[in-house]
């Protein structure tokens, strides 16, 4: 990126020189040097684009590994259900009919509908030759019968018609609004902005509460009222974890915590306890080889 800067910075220099008639530079050279500004200046926006393309994708990153690590935690199975890809044929009435319903019930699963622009994109040869000709019907597959949480609905612009119109929109990806509050308030926590930490951690677990960083805000929250020494609030951020989150990855932390929180508090026997319930349920964590070494140092 420096190096756009400068040849922009010579190029914007060579023009100047030019205009004043430096070097007796023609009209020629000065349209050569603005197109060449004018390319400059493109590689530079297309630069910054993908610059923040690149931060959206390492947020969205790492929430998956944030969502990884309490599958793994938990012996595999998530906090939260995964996206149900629906492939959406034309002609279906919308709704997605019996299947999807009961799809949905059971398992609360996103649909990500995939478009016929996207299945062009995959294919473009196939996507041509579509297009060259008239589309008779396609049968099912043999094997359709045991897709289980697949879906239809009639895809855009196919012969649907008025049951086309009425389908509903693919639900959105996470945004990374969410991820970006998530990292301003970490930012003031790392900075040592304690009392501004917990408002905006406290504001991200209000408006995201299903985000996958929503039991690391309230975590984080308890972090700093334990930090400011508001042991009653720690306390009750760190059971909030354990309630409303109980397949997430930062339980075992919130149970060491709670535990040294109870003995901070003058209740040394229900911090042991809790401790040691943290051992039998998650061996092998970071934060059950911390509890035991504070248990076996008899420091509660």
């Amino acid at each position: 990126m420096r190096g756009i800067r400068t040849l922009l910075a010579l190029a914007s220099a060579a023009l100047a020189l030019s205009a004043a008639g430096c070097g007796g530079a023609t009209a020629e050279l000065r349209t050569q040097l603005t197109d060449q500004e004018s390319r400059l200046r493109a590689m530079a926006e297309a630069y910054e684009a993908q610059n923040k393309r690149l931060e959206g994708l390492k947020g969205r990153v790492e929430v998956l590994e944030d969502q990884l690590e309490a599958a793994k935690l938990h012996g595999g199975a998530a906090s939260r259900p995964l996206p149900v890809v629906k492939l959406a044929p034309p002609g279906t009435p919308a709704g997605g009919g019996e299947d999807e319903d009961q799809g949905g019930a059971e398992g609360g699963a996103i649909g990500y509908v995939i478009s016929q622009d996207d299945v062009d994109a995959m294919d473009p040869e196939r996507a041509a030759a579509r297009r060259s000709g008239p589309r008779g019907p396609v049968p099912p597959p043999e094997n359709a019968a045991f897709a289980g949480n697949i879906g239809v609905a009639p895809l855009p612009g196919g012969s649907g018609g008025a049951a086309a119109a009425n389908t509903p929109p693919p639900v959105a990806e996470p945004t990374d609004e969410a991820i970006g509050a998530y990292k301003l308030a970490y930012a003031q926590y790392k900075n040592g902005d304690l009392a501004g930490a917990i408002a905006a951690f406290q504001r991200f677990a209000e408006r995201y509460p299903e985000h996958s960083y929503s039991d690391n805000a309230l975590f984080l929250v308890g972090r700093a009222r334990f930090d400011r020494a508001e042991l009653a609030g720690a306390l009750t951020a760190f059971r909030a974890v354990v309630d409303r989150y109980p397949a997430g990855n930062k339980v075992p932390d919130a149970l060491l915590m709670i535990g040294l929180t109870l003995d901070r508090l003058g209740r040394p026997a229900e911090g042991r306890e809790t401790l040691s319930r943290l051992v039998s349920m998650f061996p092998g964590t970071d934060a059950a080889t911390r509890a035991q070494a504070t248990l076996r140092g008899g420091q509660m």
